[in-house]
């Protein structure tokens, strides 16, 4: 969870949001990637979408 300032006046709240985003995001990123199952979980993905066949438009 991510704490930010803002404001009563909607120009300064939606500009101190807009502000808060990127490091939210970021801290996000870090949480997910960290995760001590990430990385299982992102292989069985792969394997997951490695054995599915599409075909390719226009060929």
């Amino acid at each position: 969870m991510s704490n930010f300032s803002s404001s009563v006046v909607g120009d300064n709240a939606c500009n101190l949001t807009a502000q808060a985003f990127m490091p939210a995001v970021q801290d996000f990123l870090k949480k997910l990637i960290s995760s001590p199952r990430f990385e299982k979980d992102f292989a069985a993905s792969a394997e997951a979408n490695a054995t599915t066949t599409q075909a390719v438009p226009g060929t």
